[in-house]
């Protein structure tokens, strides 16, 4: 539950944020070769606006089994937005996890920006994994 509204189905938050007004959807694929280590993940910048993120999913291909994984964090790069415990990673296989969420972009170096990351214990084929975020802009 997020902002007073029960989420009750999947397509909840997205007939939700559809009726808002200037809202933008952002989305970025990062792609992880196999036998990227937990200890050196790819990392890719995710050029945002000035807003709040309201919204969020990770899109998993069919295949990867479960194998690669992937981490959201703050502008700073240190700071893990999603999931929400310290090095933990969010995996799957043919499937979207989403959640409703309430963060507002920070500014590093002039730009606001989250920060993905992944690694991939797979040892033979690389994997790519498609973040969306909904961003309600400030004025």
């Amino acid at each position: 539950m997020a902002r007073g509204y029960p989420d009750f189905g999947r397509v909840s938050a997205r007939q939700r944020f559809s009726q808002t007004v200037g809202a933008k959807l952002y989305e970025q694929e990062i792609a992880i070769p196999a036998n990227t280590l937990v200890g050196a993940p790819v990392s890719q910048n995710m050029v945002l606006e000035k807003g709040e993120i309201t919204w969020a999913q990770v899109r998993f291909p069919g295949g990867p089994a479960g194998l690669v994984k992937v981490a959201i964090f703050d502008s700073d790069g240190t700071t893990q937005l999603w999931p929400g415990g310290t090095a933990t990673w969010i995996s799957g296989d043919n499937e979207s996890p989403e959640w409703d969420t309430q963060f507002a972009t920070t500014v590093v170096g002039g730009v606001y920006k989250v920060i993905l990351k992944g690694y991939n214990d797979d040892d033979t084929y690389a994997h790519t994994v498609k973040v969306r975020l909904w961003v309600t802009p400030y004025p």
